[in-house]
């Protein structure tokens, strides 16, 4: 990790350490890894992080620790609720033990989750009409055709598709990456 630029937001390696390695091996193995991956590829992040970066107060001084990217702990709420974890604790449990979740967020696997309360924190500050704005930009990347994700219900995960979001119908499966 290193301190960002003009922005006081954590800033990541882009070269792979060793564990990182190793463990590509085994990355797109598991059902939910490739669902993710499909996911991560069809949305444009772009705009949702520009939404963010306008209007989250969060690592806009170059004084300070740095601050999460906004957009990774987006990346994790919508974990949060496509695989229906109840708390945020649970999430940054999850987000440790998940490699797909990590993968998802772009956190390198050797770093830990963000803290529960940066998760709740980043959630409060945001705020339901920026949320708002989130899903209206995530259903129009559905509506313009784009291949987004067929079903996600909380508590069992997601299935890739082409049919785009229905908040109200998810795949079945849940649990198959315990290791991963």
């Amino acid at each position: 990790m290193n301190r960002g630029g003009a922005m006081g937001f954590k800033e990541y390696e882009k070269n792979m350490s060793f564990l990182d390695m190793e463990l590509s091996k085994t990355l797109g193995t598991s059902r939910t890894q490739r669902v993710l991956r499909e996911i991560h590829d069809h949305i444009r992040w772009e705009p949702l992080e520009r939404i963010l970066l306008a209007e989250y107060p969060v690592g806009k001084s170059p004084v300070g620790n740095a601050a999460y990217p906004p957009l990774m702990l987006l990346k994790a709420v919508l974990l949060q609720k496509w695989f229906g974890i109840r708390s945020d604790p649970e999430l940054e449990n999850q987000i440790n033990d998940r490699v797909s979740f990590k993968v998802f967020m772009g956190l390198p696997l050797g770093d830990p989750s963000p803290d529960h309360s940066v998760i709740s924190r980043f959630r409060d500050r945001v705020g339901s009409r920026v949320m708002e704005r989130v899903h209206t930009e995530i259903l129009r990347t559905a509506a313009a055709g784009e291949r987004v994700f067929h079903r996600c219900r909380p508590g069992s995960g997601c299935e890739a598709g082409e049919v785009g979001i229905d908040a109200g119908e998810q795949g079945q499966d849940r649990g198959e990456e315990a290791g991963a």
